[in-house]
């Protein structure tokens, strides 16, 4: 039996879920949405995603199991919370939340409707990981820890754009601060 995918957004990492599913057996994307219908066509038609859907509560109405929600982080407390209440598992882009509070309401209706929610954290996963873990658990306890981090988004970048507006969940500490 294949788990069967509706995706809430179709930018760049919607097209990587949809491209990295294809790896797997047991998985298919059948159904989109966007908050611009055309842009939906274009992304069903280039994936061979059978239903776009121009109302996202008429997708999450429509007999997929799953869905992966690659919207604007402002977005994704809304769209898991309505997906959950929907009897929809969720696969929620990083960053899961804008805050503990949306955190704690997105975990709170996964237990009610008793279904799986995840952070599409990608590094959690990664072979890399476990090899430091087991490092560092032979070197011992971590006494201490330097590190620097930076963001640049592009000269390119509108403010308004999902990057760096604010309203839409941009900056550095959601986009790439939680790695």
């Amino acid at each position: 039996m294949k788990v069967r995918f509706g995706i809430i957004g179709t930018g760049f990492i919607a097209q990587t879920f949809v491209d990295d599913s294809q790896l797997v057996e047991n998985c298919v994307v059948k159904a989109v949405t966007s908050r611009r219908k055309e842009k939906a066509d274009l992304f069903a038609e280039k994936n061979g995603v059978e239903f776009v859907f121009e109302d996202y509560d008429d997708m999450l109405s429509s007999e997929i199991d799953a869905v992966y929600i690659a919207s604007p982080h402002a977005f994704h407390h809304d769209f898991t919370i309505r997906a959950l209440n929907a009897g929809k598992a969720v696969l929620c882009e990083k960053p899961f939340a804008l805050n503990s509070n949306q955190s704690q309401e997105m975990i709170d209706a996964a237990k009610v409707n008793q279904k799986l929610l995840m952070e599409g954290m990608w590094t959690r996963f990664f072979p890399a990981y476990k090899k430091m873990k087991l490092m560092l658990e032979k070197l011992g306890d971590v006494l201490f820890i330097k590190a620097d981090f930076g963001f640049r988004s592009g000269d390119d970048e509108p403010a308004s754009g999902r990057l760096l507006n604010p309203e839409l969940g941009g900056g550095a500490l959601l986009d790439v601060g939680i790695y």
